[in-house]
């Protein structure tokens, strides 16, 4: 007769039990780590679509859902000759790429101007409605009076009146592609058929975030700093690339802002190395720098001091030199020369200035911490620039002053800063930026673009413009750069404020709000 299992042999020891839950653990870390992986796992839809040409101008862009950058989309194709008319018909798309779990688009140069094709994911909705070759009801509304056709290989075209040139539309999968010219919803077609090599681009900055975007300018910069004739042959090209994701930059009263991190490739070969390698970090908050209000743009910059190096000096960049070679043709000695050249100076655009019987914009740069050096600058600025003229007094300045004659310009220093600028010196600061600065750490330097206030600035200009250079043959000319502006004007007014912060040459981080 066997024995049957006892009570004690029936249950499991020590080491079993601890086996047991070392197992469970391995098992829950291990399916967590599945689910993480495959939420990582996102859809390459760059590698779907066509390259670029080699060389050319593009802006390439991926994005998860709530992060595709519609508003900067919109004031490129409202500001540039993408399609005949002037606006790609992929703008009426825009909301569909903020609204797929993922999307990617590319603008770039062809002969005949510029180009947009892209990628997006549907629902299972949209790709019944488009499979039958109608639009889904949120797309139709996009579109005054649309017309849908369907030829042999499957792609829509999409006409309206609401753009002057049809779009293209293929699908795979649970995967629009979308086209504003027949020839690249083709090369995207082809590229699937054949399994071709699609876009082949890594992301360098922020891998892991949601969003990011390319810009190129092909050499472009490049030719024109140069004084080349043409664009043929362009070399020593820029790129910028930056990542993106929802942030809470704490702010009272706004909503949640973007985080950015950015990085630009290419500009080693403009500014010579010595120059980059005397850029150090300044600490911008407490300081009272003058940013006339309403404030439009601004820039900080923490410039390198040379020292006794001549050689070093003479590499630094020809703007620099211009001024210190303007400085010496004022009468200042080369050390207080370069004393005004080195350190923290920001350039601001703002506040009124009051040219004729117009109001413009000012602009203004205030150096700090400059010593006698910037007194000795103010005084000659009056004496050589506008032959000894007596300005009046400003407050909160010892030397120099302001005149409005003819037309407003400010001079003036004190202990800690000397400003110079064409603009009223009575203008309250904007104390914006300063708020801003006071929450980041020590930076190279930085850039604020009011961006709402720069478009209202340009339509100003515009009429300006109109007015001064009044042609009644070019009326047709007038009217579409004047709805162009206006059309610029509106983009802009939903794009908020950028402060751009420089960490290390070349590479830095921003917020959008």
């Amino acid at each position: 007769m066997s024995k049957g299992f006892s009570a004690r042999g029936a249950g499991l020891n020590g080491v079993q039990k601890w086996l047991i839950v070392m197992a469970a653990v391995a098992v829950v870390f291990a399916a967590a780590a599945v689910v993480r992986f495959s939420s990582l796992r996102r859809p390459n839809l760059l590698a779907s679509l066509p390259r670029p040409e080699e060389g050319a101008p593009l802006v390439m862009i991926a994005a998860s859902r709530g992060e595709f950058p519609s508003a900067v989309f919109n004031a490129l194709a409202y500001s540039a000759t993408i399609s005949p008319g002037g606006v790609s018909p992929i703008s009426l798309m825009i909301p569909a790429f903020e609204e797929a779990s993922e999307s990617a688009l590319v603008v770039t140069e062809r002969d005949y101007g510029l180009s947009a094709y892209g990628a997006f994911t549907l629902d299972s909705g949209e790709m019944a409605q488009l499979s039958k070759g109608a639009l889904p009801p949120a797309w139709a509304e996009r579109f005054i009076m649309p017309q849908v056709t369907k030829d042999a290989d499957g792609i829509l075209q999409i006409s309206s009146f609401s753009v002057p040139s049809p779009l293209y539309l293929g699908l795979s999968g649970n995967v629009a592609f979308i086209a504003d010219t027949k020839s690249d919803i083709s090369k995207i077609q082809e590229l699937r058929s054949k399994a071709l090599p699609g876009i082949d681009h890594k992301w360098r900055v922020e891998k892991s975030w949601g969003a990011h975007i390319l810009i190129g300018d092909g050499g472009v910069i490049g030719a024109i700093a140069s004084g080349a004739a043409d664009t043929e042959g362009r070399e020593n090209p820029l790129t910028l690339e930056a990542a993106w994701r929802s942030s809470g930059f704490p702010q009272e009263g706004s909503s949640p802002t973007t985080e950015a991190r950015w990085q630009i490739w290419g500009l080693e070969d403009f500014v010579d190395a010595s120059f980059t390698a005397g850029l150090k970090k300044y600490d911008w908050s407490g300081r009272d720098f003058f940013m006339p209000s309403p404030l439009i743009a601004a820039l900080g910059v923490n410039l390198p001091d040379p020292g006794k190096n001549e050689k070093t000096a003479s590499r630094y960049p020809a703007a620099i030199r211009a001024v210190a070679a303007h400085l010496s043709q004022m009468g200042l000695k080369p050390s207080e020369a370069q004393r005004i050249l080195s350190g923290p100076a920001v350039l601001s655009l703002g506040g009124r200035t009051q040219v004729l019987w117009f109001d413009l914009p000012g602009i203004a740069v205030d150096i700090i911490g400059r010593g006698k050096a910037a007194h000795k600058l103010i005084e000659r600025f009056w004496s050589e620039t506008f032959m000894g003229a007596a300005p009046r007094p400003v407050p909160g300045y010892s030397v120099g002053g302001a005149t409005d004659l003819p037309f407003s310009v400010l001079a003036a220093a004190n202990d800690d800063s000397a400003v110079i600028g064409l603009t009223a010196p009575d203008a309250h600061t904007d104390s914006r930026v300063k708020s801003l600065l006071e929450r980041e750490s020590a930076a190279i330097g930085w850039v604020f673009v009011d961006l709402p206030r720069l478009g209202a600035s340009l339509s100003e200009m515009s009429s300006v413009n109109a007015l001064l250079y009044d042609d009644d043959g070019q009326e047709d000319a007038k009217n579409g750069e004047a709805r162009e502006t206006e059309a610029l004007r509106q983009s802009l007014a939903k794009l908020g404020s950028v402060l751009a912060l420089c960490d290390a040459p070349y590479q830095g981080r921003a917020y959008w709000y």
